[in-house]
């Protein structure tokens, strides 16, 4: 029924999503107004690039980067091009421009922060009441900056305003956190978002708000590594480019890698499901076999695992919205009529959480036995039906007098008897990872 849910879903989306559109005026930040101004020379190429459509909110000053067609001293620090500027080394996301802002800056003497820029956008169309908004962007750490902020706040706003202070008293709608302080100087990270709109709002507003503090931070390099110039100590800097708003009211997708399965060493299977041209996917191996995922973009790729392999799928929808799944094949030497993984992870995540004996040649599993490193006995099981049900309900969930585990290396011992009549003896090594 799932499966039937998510086909239905998809058929759907696939043709309702290109009516769907970028709600940002200028999404990559590419429009502007080109003014000659010969008192930035050499730093800019004797010109100013001013946004159309973004600007900022109150006394900040955040910088907008565009690739220049004749920037002088690319190498010189302060220069205003892309890739090299003032804040660091980034190429946009996509197109040619992007913003850059400094978030907080943090005083020593008072041990008190302050919010610093943000920037304010134009939407194509006002926002309806009661409609769900999916909002996306892309962040980079600036690397000349040292602090490192947690999240960014989301202001949806029905007018166009400017205040002449350094603060912005609105109440953000979305606060994006990012789990773990950003420090990634080096790839464009996407943070995603949905918001249901009151109606009528027209501009949206990234950056830090009064109603965020206090406001958490950590340090992008040891103590005294960052000097200016041209590292600020106490200012947090974020690279943004890419904005996107959808309108994807009653829209679900949810990414679908595929049932748990069984294969034969040698045998080849397909994962996935969804080919909708419209995303993006990304496979990737967890663990086990890792040349065995050849071209990780396909939606559905064909592997062929020499060992039990996790795959984890990475899906960008055309909402710009993220979604994983993982599916883990289980490789079994069809050769030897008796089989146990050499790993499993009873971490209650319902994949590879119980160590079973795998097999569909076994008339009477006579016994199961698993030992610590001490030679201790910490599990003991037997049937007498080698149906896969029974043998499903014979198996160590990775618990020894009702406490979990430890991590680490376990023996086995497996005697069963198989449908014609003759007994084998398996014994091997488990590795219990959660």
């Amino acid at each position: 029924m799932k499966k039937l849910l998510l086909v239905l879903l998809f058929c759907l989306s696939f043709f309702t999503s290109k009516a769907q559109i970028n709600l940002i005026l200028d999404p990559s930040l590419e429009d502007h107004y080109y003014i000659y101004n010969p008192l930035f020379s050499p730093y800019c190429d004797s010109s100013d690039f001013f946004p159309k459509y973004w600007a900022s909110p109150n006394s900040g000053s955040p910088d907008y980067y565009h690739i220049h067609s004749n920037c002088y001293f690319p190498w010189w620090p302060y220069t205003c091009c892309i890739p090299n500027n003032f804040r660091g080394h980034q190429v946009p996301k996509e197109g040619n421009g992007y913003y850059f802002l400094a978030t907080i800056n943090y005083y020593e003497a008072y041990d008190t922060t302050r919010q610093e820029e943000s920037i304010i956008g134009e939407l194509s169309q006002p926002l309806m009441a009661n409609k769900t908004y999916c909002l996306s962007f892309y962040l980079n750490q600036a690397e000349q900056f040292d602090l490192l902020i947690d999240q960014i706040g989301v202001f949806f706003s029905n007018t166009n305003y400017y205040t002449p202070f350094s603060t912005i008293d609105s109440i953000p709608q979305l606060v994006i956190h990012f789990g773990k302080f950003f420090k990634d100087t080096t790839n464009w990270v996407l943070f995603t978002g949905k918001y249901t709109a009151s109606g009528g709002e027209k501009y949206i507003t990234f950056g830090t708000f009064e109603a965020q503090k206090p406001y958490s931070f950590d340090h992008l390099y040891p103590p005294d590594s960052c000097t200016y110039p041209p590292c600020a100590q106490n200012e947090s800097g974020i690279f943004i480019d890419m904005v996107s708003l959808y309108d994807c009211t009653g829209f679900y997708y949810e990414a679908e890698a595929g049932e748990n399965r069984e294969l034969c060493k040698g045998e080849e299977t397909t994962l996935g499901w969804d080919e909708n041209t419209a995303r993006t996917f990304k496979w990737s191996v967890v663990s086990g076999d890792s040349t065995s995922l050849s071209n990780d973009s396909l939606p559905r790729p064909t592997v062929s695992p020499q060992q039990t392999t996790v795959y984890a799928l990475y899906v960008v929808d055309e909402y710009v919205q993220e979604h994983f799944d993982t599916v883990t094949v289980e490789v079994i030497d069809c050769e030897n009529p008796v089989f146990v993984p050499n790993i499993f992870s009873p971490n209650g995540d319902g994949q590879n959480d119980v160590l079973y004996v795998r097999s569909t040649y076994i008339k009477e599993l006579k016994n199961f036995r698993v030992f610590n490193r001490w030679g201790e006995e910490i599990f003991q099981c037997r049937t007498s039906t080698g149906l896969s049900m029974t043998l499903e309900e014979c198996g160590w969930d990775g618990t020894y007098h009702g406490e979990d585990a430890p991590v680490g290396v376990y023996a086995y011992y497996v005697e069963a008897v198989l449908l014609n009549g003759e007994t084998v003896v398996k014994r091997g090594n488990v590795t219990l990872v959660r």
